[in-house]
């Protein structure tokens, strides 16, 4: 149970994933109609992406955090405002990350499963299990002496 809840978990990943391509590195507009161009323009957003991750997973190193507590969105503004100094730049987001809101706890629910005891489970029910008798509620007490006619049913047939 643990591992199904940690890949469901997961998949919102792959949500961030989109939303980092589509809205911070611009893959939502396309440079030109041409294939090559398409192709270009989504591995270049693929490889930039890869390098932002790896930014980030080395920021969260650097500065002992996990790597869901360093913003993407403010890694990827800070890289392109952040002017060039003498010290590297992990150096300057480790340390101001936390005065600028880069680095922050994070709001990823963590998942929890409880603990189930292996006498406590049992085989899944087969289809029979679940077939039961069909009973039909009054279906002998007031029994019909006549069938129904409709009273529109002789002006149906006119």
């Amino acid at each position: 149970m643990q591992e199904i809840a940690q890949l469901y978990s997961r998949s919102f990943d792959i949500e961030l994933a989109f939303k980092l391509l589509k809205c911070e590195l611009g893959l939502h507009l396309w440079w030109g109609a041409r294939t090559e161009v398409v192709l270009i323009q989504l591995w270049l957003a693929l490889i930039l992406a890869q390098l932002l991750h790896a930014l980030q997973a080395h920021v969260a190193l650097q500065a002992e955090v996990e790597p869901f507590d360093v913003s993407m969105h403010l890694l990827v503004d800070l890289l392109g405002t952040m002017p060039a100094g003498s010290t590297p730049i992990i150096e300057r987001l480790v340390q101001q990350g936390r005065f600028l809101g880069l680095i922050r706890p994070s709001t990823r629910i963590q998942v929890v499963v409880p603990a189930v005891q292996p006498q406590t489970l049992r085989p899944a029910l087969t289809l029979t299990d679940l077939v039961r008798r069909a009973r039909y509620a009054q279906r002998n007490r007031y029994p019909r002496i006549a069938p129904f006619f409709s009273r529109f049913t002789t002006q149906l047939l006119i």
